[in-house]
């Protein structure tokens, strides 16, 4: 109405017969996590045009980090896997960040058994 606009690529893949949807921002940047939800484990993938010192985080809907199950240096158009155990977690609400020098991507996930 106003002439705004906006874009956003979406990339949905299966993987191990697990539906997963990376989005990417406008500074190159991805992240996917599945199975969403989960009860013991989940997975993430994460990338970036442009290499960065990076980190993922995972943490609750208060804020609070509950693990960094990977911290270094990503290469430029690698894409990364990593695998998270959320067995020991309540159900509920939980964040998955992806933290570089050139942004920041958030998915949510959830617990549930």
């Amino acid at each position: 109405m106003n002439g705004n606009s906006d874009t956003c690529t979406a990339v949905v893949m299966v993987v191990e017969g697990l539906l997963a949807i990376i989005e990417f921002d406008i500074n190159g940047l991805s992240l996917g996590v599945w199975p969403n939800p989960s009860s013991e484990v989940i997975f993430a993938t994460f990338s970036a045009v442009n290499g960065s010192e990076a980190s993922v985080e995972l943490f609750d809907i208060k804020g609070e980090v509950l693990a960094t199950p990977f911290r270094g240096y990503i290469v430029p158009g690698v894409e990364q896997r990593i695998e998270m155990n959320v067995g020991n977690l309540a159900n509920g609400f939980y964040m998955c960040r992806f933290i570089t020098e050139h942004g920041t991507l958030v998915k949510k996930l959830v617990v549930s058994r």
